[in-house]
């Protein structure tokens, strides 16, 4: 038994190739796309995206900031304790700074729990890699390759 048509697939795929250096500049595009989306306090979290592997097929890229799941996923409301002391120390919201002393920022709140309420994902990731296919022209390269293959 044969496949119809056989030939000029093998020939069509050869064409397209390796696609790895393809698979590289889109993850490429993909990080610049999701540093520019990325919320910015300390700048940390963008500084910790990058291309992790690459092949053919296949790219990854990776957050690496241990709290970027957070921002991307959000968190459900959550209750938080102190850890290490007998009570959490903060300045409400809207002070400007989290370490609060009064004179810089408001009143200082101390707490023997917090009840968070959450937060909403901001979905950074997501929309950088879709933005960054949108840019690359992904489709159109391949298909580009496939058609001009005999």
């Amino acid at each position: 038994m044969s496949l119809i048509g056989a030939g000029q697939l093998e020939s069509r795929l050869r064409a397209i190739g390796n696609t790895s250096g393809l698979m590289r500049q889109l993850a490429i595009t993909v990080v610049a796309e999701q540093k520019r989306l990325v919320p910015r306090k300390t700048g940390n979290l963008g500084r910790s995206i990058h291309v992790e592997r690459v092949t053919s097929t296949s790219a990854n890229v990776v957050a690496s900031a241990n709290y970027a799941a957070y921002t991307e996923f959000g968190t459900r409301p959550h209750t938080i304790l102190p850890r290490s002391k007998k009570a959490l120390r903060f300045a409400p919201s809207g002070t400007g700074r989290l370490t609060g002393s009064p004179r810089k920022g408001g009143p200082v709140i101390f707490a023997k729990r917090v009840r968070h309420p959450g937060t909403r994902g901001m979905h950074w990731a997501q929309r950088g890699a879709e933005a960054a296919i949108g840019k690359g022209q992904l489709a159109d390269v391949v298909i580009g390759l496939w058609n001009g293959a005999a």
